[in-house]
């Protein structure tokens, strides 16, 4: 059985999907423009906030959530990212000196 990609792109297809995910985790944090979950504790400071006249609490509160709801896709992005560029890296090596690759 062979399993030879068809055509040369093949081998781009894959990384280009990877990358348009990478980005596409990295931007969804950006667009959301009004999040509004909060926890029970934040919710009432934001409350009490809003009744003394401080508006700006709810915002930066609200930033920071985005802020650190962001954190770990960015993590697992670069993560993945040198994974997929070593396994890449691995395969050359092999493919350059010749050895079979074990069939699965």
């Amino acid at each position: 059985m062979d399993l030879k990609p068809k055509s040369p792109l093949w081998s781009i297809r894959p990384a280009i999907v990877t990358m348009l995910v990478v980005v596409g985790m990295l931007l969804s944090p950006s667009l959301a423009q009004d999040a509004s979950a909060q926890c029970a504790m934040c919710r009432a400071t934001v409350e009490s906030s809003a009744q003394a006249g401080n508006v700006d609490a709810a915002d930066g509160l609200n930033t920071g959530i985005l802020y650190l709801m962001s954190l770990p896709y960015i993590l697992f992005s670069v993560i993945g990212f040198f994974w997929y560029r070593s396994t890449r890296r691995k395969k050359a090596l092999l493919k350059a000196k010749g050895t079979p690759r074990l069939a699965i």
